[in-house]
């Protein structure tokens, strides 16, 4: 689970949480208002997983220690969803979606929706993604 702060934590057990804050800097009040903190979790495994939320605000876990990743944006993230393709996509404002994996990310669409996705999901070979007003599927063109 992640959630405010940036702090991360998975459940071992029935009411046993384990924190797994090894390496992120925990923002003070005024960036987790406003530019830092997590708002969506997703992996490949317990060695990959990625965390957001904020302006660009970006960490991955290898199993072991978090680290910051750059990301090509300050947009306000929202969403996540590691595909079956081996790539993660997220949804930042408006709807704009970038693609990437490590520390190589591009935008693949420049949303102009009034309200960020939700949530993204991977099924039937591709990202579904939720807002308020609808859904939609992520398909990169070429």
């Amino acid at each position: 689970m992640a959630g405010g702060f940036r702090y991360v934590a998975k459940r071992n057990d029935t009411n046993t949480w384990q924190e797994l804050n090894n390496g992120i800097k925990i923002p003070n009040l005024d960036e987790a208002n406003s530019t830092a903190g997590f708002e969506f979790i997703d992996g490949f495994s317990e060695t990959e997983i990625y965390a957001g939320g904020g302006r660009g605000d970006l960490w991955q876990f290898n199993g072991e220690k978090w680290r910051q990743v750059p990301f090509p944006s300050n947009m306000l993230l929202s969403a996540i969803c590691c595909g079956q393709d081996r790539f993660v996509y997220i949804g930042a404002q408006s709807g704009t979606v970038f693609k990437g994996r490590n520390d190589e990310w591009r935008m693949i669409h420049r949303g102009d929706l009034s309200l960020p996705f939700r949530q993204m999901v991977w099924y039937q070979d591709r990202v579904w993604a939720t807002s308020d007003y609808g859904v939609w599927q992520i398909v990169e063109m070429k």
